[in-house]
């Protein structure tokens, strides 16, 4: 478990290429995940949270901000915060929005510690931005977004979800990963053909990966 200083935002790709099914198993992920990183409070220190501070949203056509890391005080909080996600989906995958506030609500100077403590942002999508109201797939705005939160002190990595449609936006993840692809393919090259399933056993991994490169004492 990581003891060490960060500021994470778990963002979760609820749109309509991914199952309500599967939804539920990437809330699991990001459960698990995020008891995989120590939070407690002493409202007595000056720095009242000694180590994570988690915040949670989820999008589609829109951005859900469930959480900010100070509203929560210990891992049950977060985890409960998951929980009460709903297992729905909707058209459309606005990740510029998604992205867009992390830099103005999840992880925003105001709702953050400051102090050198690392800002991340774990990216749980298929890759596909798919903006409202158009007939296409396209990165190019999450890419700029990305970038700006890059020179804003934030790093952006992602676990890459399959979809229904065997159809993930790898080239996208490629742009907008700061230094973490999880991506579950048996080789950078096979067919993406993995299942939902397979997350929960990597968050060991994940979890690790991320304190031993953003963590700090």
């Amino acid at each position: 478990r990581c003891t060490k200083k960060i500021d994470l935002c778990l963002v979760l790709d609820r749109s309509i290429s991914i199952k309500s099914e599967d939804i539920a198993k990437a809330k699991d992920f990001l459960k698990e995940l995020s008891d995989s990183f120590l939070i407690t409070y002493d409202e007595n220190s000056a720095i009242h949270w000694q180590a994570a501070m988690i915040g949670v949203s989820s999008y589609n056509t829109r951005v859900y901000q469930h959480v900010l890391g100070h509203e929560c005080r210990d891992n049950a909080c977060v985890r409960d915060e998951i929980d009460a996600i709903p297992n729905t989906n909707a058209d459309f995958t606005e990740t510029d929005d998604a992205l867009e506030n992390v830099l103005a609500q999840c992880l925003s100077l105001d709702n953050t510690r400051g102090g050198g403590i690392p800002r991340v942002t774990m990216l749980a999508n298929d890759g596909n931005t798919w903006e409202t109201g158009t007939t296409y797939i396209n990165s190019k705005k999450t890419i700029k977004v990305a970038d700006k939160l890059k020179k804003n002190g934030i790093d952006t990595d992602v676990a890459g979800l399959p979809n229904h449609e065997d159809n993930v936006g790898i080239d996208e993840w490629k742009a907008i990963a700061s230094n973490f692809i999880f991506d579950l393919r048996v080789k950078p090259d096979s067919d993406f053909k993995p299942d939902f399933d397979d997350l929960k056993p990597i968050v060991g991994r994940v979890a690790r990966l991320l304190c031993e490169k953003y963590g700090v004492e």
